[in-house]
C-alpha cells in the first residue's frame, strides 16, 4: 500500500483525484493526507474528496506515516519541497517541471540514489497505452526510418505563474516540456539544440522555438506557446 500526501491543492491536483476515483479499492494506493500553503484550500480539498488529514505545515505531513509525496506546486518551489521530502526517507512524485536546471535535478537524484528511495517526474503521458504503441512501432520501424520529429503546444493561458519570472514561469519551463520530453524519448539526448524565443513585458518567455539536431542526420523541431493555440 502506498500512503500518498499531496502537496498543493490547484487545479491539477483535483485534475489527479478525479482520475483516482476510477481506481479500485484495492489498487495499493491510500491518499492519506494533504498540505497546502493556505490551510482553508487544503481544507477544502480534503471535504470534496473525503481525505483524512489536513496538515498546517510541510513539516507535519512528513512527520505522518505517509511514505510518499506528491508534489504538485508552483516550478520555483519543486526542489526545496522533493528535497525535504527526500530527506525525510518519502518517496517522490514531483509535478513538471521536476527542477528547473540541472545542478537541482542532478542534486535531487543524487539524493533519492544515496536514500534508496524512488524520484519520479508526472510525466504521464509516457506510460498512456497508445503513446506506448506508437513508440513501439517507431522503434520496430514499421513506418521506415525517422528523418524528423515535430511537437507543438500551445494554449492560451494567463495564469500568473506562467507569466512570472520569479516563479520560473514561461513557455520553455512549463509547456516544451512536453514535446521535448516525446523527442528525447524517442530519439535521444539531441547532440547539438538551437532555441530562440519571444519575451512577454514580465521578460518571461511567452513563445518558444528549439531545434534538436543528432550527428544522424535526424532533426527534432520542438515549437511552445502561451499567445497561440496548436492541435
Amino acid at each position: 500500500m502506498i500512503k500518498l500526501g499531496i502537496v498543493g491543492a490547484g487545479y491539477i491536483v483535483r485534475e489527479f483525484l478525479d482520475n483516482v476515483k476510477f481506481l479500485s479499492a484495492d489498487c495499493g494506493l491510500q491518499v492519506a493526507g494533504v498540505f497546502s500553503r493556505t490551510y482553508a484550500n487544503a481544507e477544502t480539498l480534503a471535504k470534496s474528496y473525503g481525505i483524512a488529514n489536513v496538515y498546517n505545515s510541510f513539516e507535519e505531513l512528513l512527520a505522518s506515516d505517509i511514505d510518499t509525496v506528491y508534489i504538485a506546486t508552483q516550478n520555483d518551489s519543486h526542489f526545496a519541497y522533493s528535497q525535504k521530502a527526500l530527506l525525510a526517507n518519502k518517496n517522490v512524485l514531483c509535478e513538471k517541471p521536476a527542477c528547473v536546471n540541472h545542478t537541482q535535478l542532478s542534486e535531487i537524484l543524487d539524493l533519492a540514489n544515496k536514500k534508496g528511495l524512488k524520484f519520479m517526474e508526472a510525466m504521464r503521458f509516457l506510460h498512456i497505452p497508445a503513446y506506448v504503441e506508437l513508440k513501439k512501432r517507431l522503434k520496430s520501424k514499421a513506418y521506415g526510418n525517422i528523418i524528423s520529429i515535430e511537437g507543438s503546444l500551445g494554449k492560451i493561458s494567463q495564469r500568473t505563474y506562467r507569466h512570472t519570472k520569479d516563479l520560473c514561469g514561461g513557455a520553455t519551463m512549463d509547456l516544451s516540456i512536453y514535446p521535448a520530453t516525446a523527442v528525447i524519448d524517442l530519439l535521444g539526448y539531441p547532440d547539438h539544440i538551437a532555441s530562440g524565443c519571444i519575451k512577454n513585458d514580465a521578460e518571461v518567455d511567452s513563445t518558444m522555438s528549439a531545434i534538436f539536431s543528432y550527428n544522424s542526420g535526424i532533426i527534432g523541431n520542438v515549437h511552445a506557446s502561451f499567445t497561440t493555440l496548436t492541435r
